[in-house]
């Protein structure tokens, strides 16, 4: 079933956790960064089973005429496939991807200087994450060549490492090195409602 760009505003979450989700507290989580509102709630969730505060200085994407509309019904009145004109917005007021990627890159700058050595947790859609890659591959900022599929809810993990010098063993630089992409396995922890 096709889902809309982008949903639009969300009602605020009640506190605690998704009902019926076990947390598991494996990782020693420093920080949690969100979109600002209007969002989804799940970086209040997140936040209250992770016991961190919500960080939400990050913009979402910006969709112009598009938001709350399907993908197709956009597509039907474009010329041209976005994926081969990264310069030319979805639609009339939106974000154009090379815009995107280029602020991604901006926003994953600010977050690693702000957290170095830290575990961050970033709450985003699927383009973030796919301009993320893009950046940390040193790949254009276009999705004409290639793309990575994002699901719902999934998990990208991404570890930024240093590289030692062979000769010195100092450490001055750094890369990204990609642990796990699209990974939903946390959603086998999902209790099924009780029939109370």
């Amino acid at each position: 079933m096709p889902r809309p760009i982008a949903t639009g505003p969300h009602p605020s979450p009640s506190p605690g956790p998704a009902p019926h989700h076990r947390t598991t507290k494996s990782t020693n989580y420093h920080h949690l960064h969100d979109h600002r509102a209007p969002r989804p709630p799940t970086g209040e969730y997140l936040a209250h089973a992770l016991g961190l505060p919500v960080h939400a200085e990050l913009p979402g994407p910006n969709y112009g005429t598009a938001e709350g509309r399907y993908l197709t019904e956009v597509l039907a009145h474009r010329r041209v496939h976005p994926a081969l004109e990264p310069e030319t917005p979805l639609a009339e007021g939106a974000e154009p991807w090379a815009v995107l990627s280029s602020r991604v890159s901006s926003e994953l700058a600010m977050i690693t200087g702000q957290h170095p050595g830290e575990t961050v947790t970033v709450v985003c859609h699927r383009q973030n994450i796919v301009a993320a890659t893009q950046r940390f591959l040193g790949a254009p900022p276009t999705v004409e060549h290639a793309s990575i599929e994002i699901g719902p809810t999934s998990i990208t993990d991404w570890q930024q490492r240093p590289i030692r010098n062979t000769t010195t063993g100092s450490t001055n630089r750094y890369r990204w090195v990609l642990l796990r992409c699209n990974d939903n396995s946390h959603l086998n922890d999902i209790d099924e409602p009780s029939a109370d």
